[in-house]
């Protein structure tokens, strides 16, 4: 059943692009089944031509964040991949500012303030579901965004859609991180995101540095390199089990749900 991605803030959006684009790698292997790619894609027709190789997937997400330009940077990575997807074109919220990693700025003022357009996209999605499973937040529990905007929006989600399930993916600051508020930023999130989420994951930045580090040779790791850690540690959690061929096919470029 389907799910919609909610990439909040800048490292929710970072981690998102890495997210979809892992899983456009992982299922064109075609070894999960015929409908697995529809639970975290859409698949779009090209309405100049019937044939089924102009088939188009766009990830089932809204992005959001207080700054247009963490989202472009988003579209773009996900225009230039190599596997096949893309955003849909009416999917981000955005602002002109951001919230200056304060947390109750987030949740009092911005969260409010982008709640009305951040719902209107989300209901557009889960419209595009056909039996819509629950929403998939991912975030950062230091930032101002990420942080107070999401829990916000996540507070918000759950009032609207109440028998959804949801699953807040946060990744946990370094314990020397340069936000002198993020301990408090941290434990705010925890304490609210814990009334009304069905399950919250969390990433430990120091733990995917040392990922990087110690089990794959990046000398000097980046966030590009931590993110796309996290988005293979998600993808193992949340894709189905099944059962692989001991001689896979060559890999495709595109998502191959067959």
């Amino acid at each position: 059943m389907p799910i919609v991605t909610v990439q909040l803030g800048q490292c929710g959006n970072q981690l998102g692009a890495s997210w979809f684009d892992t899983l456009a790698e992982e299922l064109s292997s075609g070894g999960y089944g015929p409908h697995a790619a529809e639970v975290y894609f859409q698949q779009l027709h090209d309405s100049s031509t019937a044939a089924s190789s102009n088939k188009q997937w766009a990830a089932r997400a809204v992005l959001v964040d207080m700054e247009p330009k963490v989202i472009y940077s988003a579209k773009q990575q996900a225009a230039t991949s190599p596997h096949g997807w893309k955003y849909a074109a009416n999917s981000a919220a955005s602002g002109q500012s951001g919230s200056g990693n304060n947390w109750a700025l987030g949740h009092n003022k911005y969260g409010p303030m982008m709640g009305p357009s951040v719902m209107e996209l989300v209901g557009k999605q889960v419209e595009a579901c056909d039996v819509f499973e629950g929403f998939l937040m991912l975030q950062s529990m230091a930032g101002g965004t990420g942080a107070g905007a999401g829990t916000y929006l996540s507070e918000a989600l759950t009032d609207e859609y109440g028998s959804a399930h949801m699953v807040n993916c946060c990744i946990w600051p370094y314990s020397s991180g340069e936000v002198t508020v993020q301990p408090y930023n941290t434990l705010l999130s925890l304490a609210s995101l814990s009334e009304v989420s069905s399950g919250i994951l969390l990433m430990q930045n120091e733990v995917l540095h040392e990922t990087c580090t110690r089990s794959l040779g990046i000398k000097n790791p980046g966030f590009k390199d931590l993110n796309a850690v996290a988005a293979r540690g998600l993808a193992s959690a949340l894709l189905p089990c099944s059962p692989r061929p001991v001689a896979l096919p060559a890999p495709t470029t595109a998502i191959n749900p067959s």
